[in-house]
């Protein structure tokens, strides 16, 4: 908008000064959308939280990272065993448990989307699988914690509040019903991405006491070593010979499970 010099005269402002303001005002946008982000995230891992807690009322131990069969084959993940505790019981009862989670008859129940195990910032860049494609999942489970065939206790955690339970990931992701999605931390600069942001800066963790903390990416390695906490979840996932597959292919024979849930929870 124009000014007016003391003579009266109009002055219209320099285009220095209108290509400052444009790009503030971007960075304010883009700062309200990171914000945003990051609540969304807390909230999700907040509600993850919550479900482990439930579920350990009920079961008196947290779930595994993944059910496997006797000869090292893939059964459930995580995500399906706290679907009762996120809302989600309608989906949780189409499942056969009997059958692996990919098997045509449990596969239809993996493509719908479960916003909470949807990260905001991944959201945004496309990176959402399509239509007959299982759908991912943006956390995964400390495998020190939740690995193949665990069922630890909190309590026998040494420092909840120095242990993480979920991150937030910014690659190498996975279905959230397969039983593979659990892995250790390493670095916040893995190449390709695996824990902290897309962007590399960081990361969303939740704690072991149900906080949730950030976690900078120049974290150090005593830092990263008390994130990982103990081993608790045992070497089943080394007796058995677990090898994470490279891909995880959709049957063409799926069955729709349920035509009204195709929609996003």
């Amino acid at each position: 908008m124009p000014q007016y010099a003391r003579d009266g005269s109009r002055q219209w402002p320099s285009r220095a000064w209108l290509c400052w303001r444009y790009c503030s005002s971007c960075r304010q946008v883009q700062q309200a959308r990171e914000a945003a982000r990051r609540t969304q995230s807390r909230n999700n891992l907040k509600q993850i939280g919550l479900a482990l807690d439930n579920y350990h009322d009920t079961f008196q131990h947290w779930p595994p990272g993944g059910t496997f069969d006797q000869n090292g084959g893939g059964m459930h993940g995580w995500g399906i065993l706290l679907l009762p505790y996120l809302e989600s019981s309608p989906l949780y009862s189409q499942i056969d448990f009997k059958q692996p989670w990919d098997a045509p008859f449990n596969a239809g129940c993996f493509s719908i989307r479960l916003r909470v195990l949807m990260s905001p910032s991944v959201h945004d860049t496309g990176l959402n699988p399509q239509k007959d494609e299982f759908a991912l999942s943006y956390y995964s489970a400390n495998s020190n914690l939740l690995g193949a065939n665990s069922g630890i206790k909190p309590s026998e955690i040494q420092s909840r509040s120095e242990t993480f339970v979920m991150g937030e990931l910014g690659g190498d992701f996975v279905p959230w019903g397969c039983p593979y999605n659990w892995r250790p931390l390493r670095s916040l600069k893995d190449t390709p991405r695996t824990y902290g942001r897309i962007e590399n800066f960081g990361g969303p963790f939740l704690m072991a006491d149900g906080s949730v903390r950030w976690i900078a990416p120049d974290a150090s390695q005593e830092v990263l070593a008390n994130l990982r906490g103990s081993n608790l979840a045992g070497d089943e996932a080394e007796r058995l010979r677990i090898q994470r597959p490279t891909s995880f292919l959709y049957p063409a024979d799926t069955r729709d499970p349920w035509a009204d849930l195709k929609t996003d929870r």
